[in-house]
Order: C-alpha cells, then sequence, then structure tokens
C-alpha cells in the first residue's frame, strides 16, 4: 500500500508540558487531547472471517500426517508400439500402480476394444509393458493400430464361466501428506509508572486499542499464513539459548507443491482460462459451491466479462450493477468473496494483487495442538502482583494448521 507517512507523536506538531518519558506516555494523557484514537485502517480489510468456515481439529502433535485415496482410474499413454506389445508413458513405482491387469478391455481412441494378455511392470519410467488381443473377429493388429501419444481409456475387467483364479489383485493407492502446526504471538509492555499514569488519567482509549490492535495484528498474521504459509522450519532467537519452531503450510502453497490446476492470463484471456479450469478441476457433486478468493478489482473485471456486454439499462436506471454475487458454469457454481488483503503488500507479496485463487472450501480442515486454545491472550504479574519485574507484558497468542485434501479440486490463475 502507498500513502502518505504520519509521524507518530511528532513534537513539532504536539508540543509537550514535559520532557518525561514524553514520546511514549505524557502525549497521551493530556487533557486537551480526544479521548478516541482514531483508527486509520481500511475497513474492508475485515476478511478474517474466512478463517471461521473451516472446520476445526484437535491433533495430539504439532505435526501430522493424513492420507489420500487418489483417482485410480487414469487413462493409459501409448509410449511406443510394437506389435503386439505397449510400453506405457510414464511411471509405475509399484506393479499394484498399474490400472490394468491381465484380462482388462482397454479402447484406443476410436473406441477400437482389446484385451490385455500379459504386462510386464518397471520401475523405470517409459517402460512397462502390456500385450494386447484383438476382439474375435476384428481386424489383425498392424503397424500403425497404436502410435505414440495414443490416449487409452479402461472399459472393464473381463471373467470367463468356469474360471478358478483371482487374478492380479490390486489395492487402492494411497498418498501421504503432512503439515505442521504453527505457533504465532504479539505482545505489549508496559512500565509500571508508565501504566499507572494512563490508568490514573484515562483521557484517551489507548489501552484498550492496543489491545484491540494486537489481537487485530494477530488474526492478520493467521490470515496470511492461511493462505501463504511455507511449511518448514525455523531457528526462533532468545538470549536464554536458540530454539528450533515449526510453520505451516497454507492453502496456495500447499496447491502448488500438490500440482493444482492454473493459468497465468491477460484480463482479455480470464473468463476462458476461468471456465477452462474450472471444468478440468470438476471433482465435486453437481450443484456444489467453490469460492473465488481475490482482490475487488480483479473480481469485478470477472464479473464485467461476464455481464457487461449483455447488461441493458432503461432510460431512468440510477444503478449500473456490474457485479456478481454467483457464477454458474455447468453443473458448478462459483462465489466471489473480497480479499482486499491481497492488496496490502505489508501482509502478501505484491504478486497477490492479480491472483484469484478458486478453493474447494469442503476439502480444507484446520488443525490446533489438543488442550491448547486455538487463540488464548493474558497478562504477566508485575511488582503490584508480587512479582520483581517492574513492567508488565500483555500478551496474544494464536496457533493454525491446515490439512488441505484433493488439491485438484482447486485452482489459481495469475492475471498479468
Amino acid at each position: 500500500m502507498t500513502g502518505t507517512s504520519i509521524a507518530p507523536n511528532n513534537p513539532l506538531l504536539n508540543p509537550l508540558g514535559s520532557t518525561y518519558d514524553a514520546v511514549n506516555v505524557t502525549n497521551l494523557i493530556r487533557d486537551a487531547i480526544q479521548f478516541a484514537i482514531y483508527d486509520l485502517a481500511p475497513a474492508q480489510y475485515d476478511a478474517l472471517k474466512i478463517l471461521n468456515m473451516a472446520p476445526v481439529e484437535n491433533s495430539p502433535l504439532d505435526e501430522f500426517v493424513y492420507k489420500e485415496m487418489v483417482w485410480w482410474r487414469e487413462a493409459l499413454t501409448v509410449f511406443g508400439w510394437a506389435n503386439p506389445i505397449i510400453t506405457l508413458a510414464g511411471t509405475y513405482a509399484l506393479e499394484q500402480d498399474l490400472p490394468v491387469q491381465v484380462n482388462s478391455i482397454i479402447c484406443d481412441p476410436a473406441g477400437t476394444p482389446y484385451i490385455v494378455i500379459a504386462l510386464v511392470h518397471s520401475a523405470v519410467v517409459n517402460s512397462s509393458t502390456i500385450t494386447v488381443a484383438v476382439q474375435t473377429g476384428a481386424a489383425a493388429l498392424g503397424a500403425g493400430t497404436f502410435v505414440a501419444a495414443d490416449v487409452l481409456s479402461i472399459q472393464g475387467q473381463l471373467i470367463a464361466d468356469g474360471m478358478n483364479t483371482m487374478q492380479n489383485p490390486t489395492r487402492t493407492r494411497l498418498v501421504d501428506r503432512y503439515n505442521y502446526i504453527e505457533f504465532f504471538q504479539r505482545t505489549e509492555r508496559w512500565d509500571t509508572i508508565q501504566l499507572q499514569k494512563l490508568i490514573n488519567a484515562g483521557t484517551t482509549n489507548v489501552l484498550s486499542l492496543e489491545k484491540q490492535e494486537k489481537i487485530r495484528q494477530i488474526r492478520l498474521d493467521l490470515f496470511s499464513t492461511y493462505f501463504n504459509g511455507t511449511r518448514g522450519e525455523f531457528t526462533v532467537i532468545e538470549a536464554a539459548g536458540n530454539k528450533k519452531s515449526k510453520t505451516t503450510g497454507g492453502i496456495y502453497p500447499l496447491m502448488v507443491a500438490g500440482g493444482s490446476s492454473h493459468s497465468t492470463v491477460s484480463l482479455s484471456g480470464l473468463q476462458t482460462a476461468f471456465e477452462a479450469l474450472a471444468f478440468d478441476t470438476n471433482y465435486k457433486a453437481q450443484g456444489a459451491v467453490r469460492f473465488i478468493y481475490g482482490c475487488d478489482e480483479l473480481l469485478y473485471e470477472l464479473s464485467k466479462a461476464y455481464k457487461e456486454d449483455g447488461i441493458r439499462y432503461a432510460p431512468n436506471d440510477k444503478v449500473a450493477d456490474l457485479n456478481l454475487t454467483l457464477y454458474k458454469v455447468g453443473s458448478m457454481q462459483f462465489v466471489p468473496v473480497s480479499c482486499e488483503l491481497f492488496r496490502d503488500t505489508g501482509t502478501f507479496p505484491a504478486t497477490w494483487g492479480s491472483k484469484l485463487l478458486v478453493i474447494d472450501q469442503d476439502t480444507i480442515t484446520k488443525k490446533i495442538l489438543q488442550g491448547i486454545p486455538a487463540e488464548q491472550m493474558g497478562e504477566t504479574n508485575d511488582k503490584k502482583q508480587g512479582a520483581y519485574m517492574d513492567y508488565k507484558y500483555w500478551w496474544v497468542a494464536a496457533q493454525l494448521g491446515l490439512q488441505m485434501n484433493n488439491v485438484m479440486g482447486s485452482f489459481y490463475i495469475d492475471v498479468s
């Protein structure tokens, strides 16, 4: 964000009655100051309710592993053909990863069926092979029956009457994913005399405002991490000795690491890219809703792409409404959610102002460490409570971890 910087407690503009602790306190307790300190934060940044859209689960540890069952009926792609053997493109780490077995029926791009009569697995890329035969009475296999890059669909698994064998059993493929729970804290320190002067004078709401601001800042920390946190580990500096701490992976990095569909387009190609990616990632039930997260400007441009050319106005109309609150594309539904924080370079990298995230919210679960509140706050004791410290800390803490299943059901668009 850009704008005129405001120097706090500028002594040239705010002459002080004393210089004792002037910068921090004296200017706040003078009786000429208006009680309520004005909050300059943009009101439209109140988008933190998004954090509460995901259910919360307790985790016994601050690291957690979860499993996904991948879509196993994937098509086969031809890498090479030497009658009657097809070499398959891709890597299959285990034989059970092959989506076909002996006696599987497969179809070429034209729909002609073939039966798999043998297979040889190899963990080396582009090396597994299947041997095929034609249907009784069909044309014989030839040199041009298959060509590289042909995509072969799987029709079924054939058995015959009287068979007494169970051939090539398979197991569902699972993918292990993991993430960490991250812990956050914001603090405010007040020396004993400082604090007592403010309490005695009561001329401003600075103490209340400080607490409210610390709560807001830690929720902004959570918001930024929820979308853009990177899973990993840092060394945390402390005078008594450095310590290790984990950071959680947010939605966008999890999508990138998991291979979510994405596109980089200009504004003129936004609608086309959005529709193509929407159909490519349609894993939800008919009529189910996904959410479009982006700043107002991008959501407005997407809305105009659908609405502007077709809208008509009567002579007496006073309002030109180009905003859409729901997009229906085929059997899918999308709800736009304004995230003006994406434009705030103090919270997100500058590229986020031109990013749209389309999220299947049902796949996201927040994780917290069991036995510790998701958010908590308190204050330390000072001399008045019998402690030796001549100051008091007020603190607010929080924790966040994310489990995001099926990242392939979400996508993102960067607008150049």
